[in-house]
């Protein structure tokens, strides 16, 4: 099961059902337990591992996408419950967390949100991940978490950073999840959800730090404190590094074949699809129609 199969599979299914939006959950949702089923828990890390990386074959803004992020929400839902809590998909859009989590054995709840972004993005903008919005969204819910794309975490410094430890928002990566699922497997008996709500106490700290490196020395600590598969941990930094790598090239190949399909246009056709991308006549169509409103 290699990367490029089962993004197609997964890019395929969406392209598939885009009329389909308000089944995405259900949709999204057999579709990764089926492959849970077949391949058990192999196909799930493999999710984890790339579906913080938004296709680049979607167009912004598009059903596709908003698909696309219904399907993050629901591999942390299920993924959560693979570890032994207790998880659902939220309905609601908007001012509002992706996941609700609860612990009924030790007695604690969080929300978390899944956060995806395409590798051709340019900035990393403290907005986009949300830490003190997360602070609020948690409401009744004892803590926040936000689950975020390893290669798209700010590297030395950042505002998140600060802002995890001053509100005791939770940051961890999709590879944080695959390793607690290796963990989970090798040490059935383990309580996942202790070592959450550890780590969950030690996040709020009294001087927090914009400097990267303090934080994840601080929170990889805490899971070193209680166990530590140094097995484990080594071959999910290896993957990562090595998966990294197709995840780009795949990305780029869209690119490439754009380029390649523009080089190819006549003159006539490239003048045409300029157009239509600017969208210059609908522009004038738009101002023609403007009129004046009878309030006078």
């Amino acid at each position: 099961m290699n990367i490029q199969n089962l993004r197609q599979e997964l890019i395929c299914l969406i392209n598939k059902n885009k009329n389909s939006f308000q089944e995405a959950e259900e949709i999204v949702t057999k579709f990764l337990n089926e492959g849970i089923t077949k391949y058990g828990n192999t196909f799930l890390k493999k999710h984890l591992r790339t579906c913080g990386d938004i296709p680049e074959i979607f167009p912004h803004d598009s059903t596709e996408e908003k698909i696309y992020s219904k399907y993050s929400d629901v591999l942390l839902a299920i993924t959560f419950t693979k570890l032994g809590l207790n998880a659902k998909v939220l309905s609601e859009r908007g001012d509002s967390a992706d996941v609700d989590v609860f612990d009924n054995i030790n007695d604690f709840s969080f929300v978390a949100d899944a956060k995806t972004f395409r590798l051709s993005r340019t900035e990393k903008n403290q907005k986009d991940f949300k830490v003190q919005a997360m602070n609020n969204w948690k409401k009744n819910k004892n803590y926040a978490i936000i689950i975020c794309p390893q290669h798209q975490l700010p590297s030395k410094t950042s505002q998140i950073y600060f802002q995890s430890g001053q509100n005791g928002v939770g940051i961890l990566t999709y590879n944080h999840l695959s390793y607690l699922i290796a963990i989970k497997e090798k040490k059935k008996e383990l309580d996942i959800g202790n070592i959450l709500k550890n780590y969950f106490l030690n996040i709020k700290v009294e001087n927090p730090s914009k400097i990267a490196n303090l934080y994840w020395q601080r929170i990889n600590q805490n899971f070193k404190n209680h166990f530590y598969d140094i097995e484990s941990w080594q071959s999910e930094k290896k993957i990562e590094i090595d998966e990294l790598e197709t995840k780009k090239k795949l990305a780029q190949t869209v690119y490439n074949d754009q380029i390649r399909y523009i080089k190819n246009l006549n003159k006539e056709d490239a003048i045409k699809q300029l157009l239509d991308s600017l969208k210059l006549e609908s522009k004038i169509e738009t101002i023609n129609n403007v009129s004046l409103v009878n309030c006078m």
